[in-house]
């Protein structure tokens, strides 16, 4: 084996993800010295979980789909500096066992009979659930303490803003209770509600590459948990979060558009766009069942002969959309473009922030928010006969505003915070009457439809139009668009 080489050499060579790596390793390590000696692990094997810890994706950006195994191969053929030829087939043996398929993987690892055994498990078990700790990689997650009770260990944590990784960190803890011969308990301490959305992952110090980093690796999961969701369960909830997340996903590739110029940012844009677009009718017709399953509408046309009938055949309608759902889940273009996704958040912008300095986050987004402020102010007043065109425009713009509100509100002040609050009310409600819309305008040709159910919707209509015109007006309040106008300056 030839002399090892330094961390961070190998690192920059195969365009590591550092600053998931560091934090992951800093999770283990505090575990490490708060159950080493009660479990039978000597002070001296420490470093090897520090290096399998900083290195164990360090496969990625050359294999995504099978990371593990090409990360163990960089080290087996270059070494590490800092570990004894010795200690390399441990340190690689630890990494492996981060994997989902570490049973199978361990097996492999252990054919070799000056394998450590007990080492291997319990170092294993306690980056398993290191890693699973930043799930989100938003680094967001910090161990409170570590208590040792029978029959088993409690961990107790705290992640503000993604507080999945306790449940990930929960079910990555199967090795922990082979190696350690007890079952580990992963316990959520609540943590302080954040004043601004995003205040939990977002600081004014941030640059601009790791800001566009956190929010899109949000979404990222988001979209990805959802769609796995949405293959084995009914709820129509998983079709909604996707196309949320899509959407957010790509209105923070805009906001960080120059910042994000060097990636494939652009080119998952026009894919994303036209995933959303294919997913767009389906949840057309989930808003669409949804009303109809309401008690208002079921009560009211219960007496209707053509009520049951009707219903039966949008449920049918149901039935046959679930099915497109999930071939569209499963196709290789969703699968290419949430590929596309992770290598975007895990290789490409690391890679932006390893290169240098870069301008804050604040400064990236206060010229495009200070574009939609004024925009806004510019506007007239709400009325009642917005022709289709206009009001899809100013859905469009205050939605866009909302989003880019939100994400800046951490970066920028309080009176942005407040404004992406009436934002969103804003936003809301054009988006109920938008679907509201959609649906009157699709009971025009359908003659099978129950004649009540078109005063219904009118009715919901003319109390959307009251709800939008009353948000519209909290929203263009001068004193707090020249507050965030200030701001931005």
């Amino acid at each position: 084996m030839p002399a090892g080489r330094s961390i961070e050499s190998l690192c920059r060579r195969y365009h590591n993800e550092d600053v998931h790596t560091e934090h992951v390793t800093r999770l283990a390590l505090v575990l490490f010295d708060a159950v080493a000696p009660e479990v039978g692990l000597d002070a001296d094997v420490r470093h090897v979980l520090e290096k399998a810890a900083r290195l164990h994706d360090i496969g990625y950006a050359q294999a995504p789909g099978d990371h593990v195994r090409h990360g163990a191969a960089i080290i087996r053929r270059h070494g590490v500096a800092g570990l004894s030829r010795s200690d390399v087939p441990l340190a690689v043996g630890v990494m492996l066992l981060h994997s989902a398929r570490w049973e199978e993987l361990c097996r492999e690892v252990l054919k070799s009979r000056t394998m450590p055994r007990p080492v291997l498990l319990k170092l294993g078990a306690l980056l398993r659930v290191a890693d699973a700790l930043d799930h989100g990689h938003l680094q967001n997650a910090e161990i409170v303490d570590v208590r040792r009770r029978r029959p088993g260990t409690v961990l107790r944590v705290r992640a503000p803003g993604f507080e999945g990784v306790a449940t990930r960190a929960q079910a990555k803890a199967d090795l922990w209770a082979r190696a350690m011969g007890e079952p580990m308990t992963v316990r959520l301490v609540p943590s302080p509600k954040a004043k601004a959305p995003y205040g939990h992952l977002l600081g004014p110090s941030m640059s601009a590459p790791e800001a566009a980093r956190k929010l899109l690796f949000y979404y990222y999961r988001s979209i990805t948990s959802h769609a796995k969701l949405a293959m084995v369960e009914r709820d129509a909830i998983h079709l909604h979060d996707i196309r949320v997340g899509i959407r957010r996903f790509r209105s923070v590739l805009r906001l960080f558009r120059a910042v994000l110029a060097p990636t494939s940012a652009e080119y998952i844009n026009d894919h994303l766009r036209d995933l959303c677009q294919r997913l767009g009718p389906l949840r057309d017709a989930d808003v669409w069942m949804e009303l109809l399953a309401s008690p208002r509408v079921r009560q009211s046309l219960a007496h209707d002969r053509r009520w049951k009938p009707y219903l039966q055949r949008h449920q049918k309608l149901a039935e046959a959309n679930l099915r497109r759902l999930r071939a569209i889940l499963t196709s290789s273009t969703y699968r290419e473009t949430a590929m596309r996704m992770a290598v975007l958040v895990r290789v490409e912008i690391p890679e932006l922030m390893r290169r240098g300095e870069h301008r804050k986050a604040r400064r990236a987004v206060s010229r495009k928010l200070e574009s939609v402020v004024r925009r806004i102010a510019e506007q007239g007043v709400f009325r009642k006969n917005l022709n289709p065109e206009t009001m899809h425009d100013l859905r469009i713009l205050c939605r866009r505003g909302r989003y880019w509100t939100e994400f800046g509100a951490p970066l920028i002040g309080p009176a942005v915070t407040e404004l992406a609050r009436r934002l969103r009310a804003m936003a809301d409600a054009l988006g109920h009457l938008h679907d509201l819309d959609v649906a009157i305008e699709s009971l025009l040709d359908d003659a099978e439809c129950p004649r009540p159910l078109r005063g219904l919707l009118r009715a919901d209509r003319r109390t959307a139009l009251r709800e939008a015109a009353a948000a519209w007006s909290k929203l263009r309040k001068p004193k707090l668009l020249s507050q965030a106008l200030r701001e931005l300056a």
